[in-house]
Order: structure tokens, then sequence, then C-alpha cells
């Protein structure tokens, strides 16, 4: 059975899509449960793609790639999408907290689960990728971490994920699923 390879995105578009959210996010915290509740409810649905279709066919990581990712550089960064959706559930958590909360009245719980939600945002538009589902990741031994590309290799974010790229200074990765199938038996 052949070993099924991550799939990789730039980590720019997944900064982008943080932004986006944090921006959606603080917005709806300054506004309160009453006013700001649209805006919870409309990251909520974006964590929820995210989370249930894989953080490639979130919204804003779309947005990005046809806007702003056509017109720039290739992507230096790769991060393996699994320890994103896993924050993108996380997200989708803490945002159907808040939306109850603002639903119920509950202006200190929708507080708190905004602000938390706002924090994980703003942690992936600093680091650019999320620590906590990278960390799980690394524990459950699945691909983690970033993968550095080198210049020159062809990176289409508009059509694949999948990209010649480099997982430190050395050996370059073959992203097809063969290559990883006979990467994993020589071991």
């Amino acid at each position: 059975m052949p070993t099924r390879v991550p799939e990789l995105l730039d980590r720019r578009s997944l900064r982008f899509a943080a932004l986006l959210g944090s921006i959606l996010l603080g917005v709806a915290l300054a506004l309160g449960p009453i006013d700001g509740l649209a805006l919870v409810a409309a990251q909520m649905f974006v964590f929820a793609t995210g989370a249930i279709m894989g953080p490639r066919h979130q919204p804003f990581v779309a947005l990005y790639r046809r806007t702003v990712g056509r017109k720039g550089a290739p992507a230096t960064r790769l991060v393996p999408a699994p320890a994103e959706q896993f924050g993108q559930t996380l997200g989708l958590l803490a945002t159907f907290v808040a939306l109850m909360g603002g639903v119920l009245n509950a202006t200190g719980v929708f507080t708190v689960f905004t602000a938390v939600a706002l924090a994980g945002t703003l942690i992936q538009v600093l680091l650019g990728s999320n620590p906590l589902g990278s960390l799980l990741a690394r524990i459950a031994g699945r691909a983690a971490g970033t993968v550095r590309v080198v210049p020159g290799t062809a990176v289409d974010d508009a059509d694949d994920a999948e990209a010649d790229g480099y997982p430190g200074p050395r050996a370059p990765v073959d992203l097809t699923e063969d290559a990883a199938a006979r990467t994993l038996s020589n071991r």
C-alpha cells in the first residue's frame, strides 16, 4: 500500500488567511456579542471549510492563490496541511463556542472564546504555522514543520500543492506516492 505524502501549502497563503481572520475576529471582539455575532459566524464558516475540506480549500487561502499568490514570487517555505487542518479545527471549536455564547447572550463566553480564536490566528500570522498542530502531528509521527523549497523549482500553488522541495539543506524530496513508498521501504 503506497504511503500518502501530506499535502504542502505555501506558508504565505496561511499567513494571509490568518491575517484576514484576525481582522474579522478583532472587529467582532470590539463590537461585542450583539453586533459582532455575524463576523464570528463568518469566521466560523471559514474555519469549518478549512477543518472539513482542508486548509487549501479555505476561502481566504483560495483568495490568496487567485490574487496575491499569482503575482508574487514562488513559495520558499511549504507547510504540511494536516497540522494546519488541526488548527482550523481548533478555530472552528473556539468560534462555535463564541457563537453559542453570543446567541445565548453570555457576553463572557463570547468574549473569551472570540479572544482565544483571535489569539490563534495572531499566532498563525506571526509564526506562519500552527505550533500546536505541528507539535501534535510530530507526536503522532506525521510530517510537521516547514519544507524549504530550492530556488528555481516550480511550485504551482494555484493548481496543486505538490512541489519538488527540500526538507532542509540536504536531499530533494520527490512528492509522488511511489517515491514516498520507496523511501519508506528503504529505511
